[in-house]
């Protein structure tokens, strides 16, 4: 008998263990992005250039706890 797939995916077999981050703006301190990484690969804290709405320009954001 086959198996349907509904399109969930699962993380119990193995596979690459992300975790969620969220990445607040230097300037403002808001948050503003939620995203994953992989920590094995990235163990340091992640820093990039991305847009603030509320600071209306690119500013630097990094992860937060």
């Amino acid at each position: 008998m086959l198996k349907k797939d509904n399109g969930a995916r699962s993380n119990k077999g193995g596979g690459n263990m992300r975790t969620r981050i969220t990445l607040a703006c230097t300037q403002c301190k808001q948050r503003n992005y939620n995203t994953t990484k992989d920590k094995k690969a990235h163990p340091d804290r992640m820093e990039t250039k991305k847009y603030c709405r509320f600071c209306k320009t690119h500013t630097l954001h990094k992860e937060t706890k």
